[in-house]
């Protein structure tokens, strides 16, 4: 399958712990779909997917998942700092 079209890098909204925050996250991206986006990139180029929990980053995956309209792409950056946070560990 090919990606094509418009997939921006969005930003992973935290909170005051820095734990990945769904609430901000549901709104932009509700916002960059009526912009009629072909889909996302998500926790990759924007950075701070890396520094997030495994558990931060599968919330953040399932959220996308749950909140993207149907037929739309989703390209998600899966490496770590650590291998065992890759899934290879």
């Amino acid at each position: 399958m090919t990606c094509e079209g418009i997939l921006p890098a969005i930003v992973t909204p935290l909170d005051e712990q820095g734990h990945f925050a769904e609430a901000p996250y549901a709104r932009l991206i509700e916002r960059l779909f009526s912009a009629n986006i072909d889909g996302l990139y998500i926790a990759g180029q924007t950075g701070e997917g890396l520094h997030l929990t495994v558990e931060d980053r599968k919330r953040l995956l399932e959220a996308t998942v749950s909140l993207a309209p149907a037929g739309k792409h989703l390209m998600v950056h899966v490496g770590a700092f650590r291998t065992a946070d890759s899934g290879f560990g």
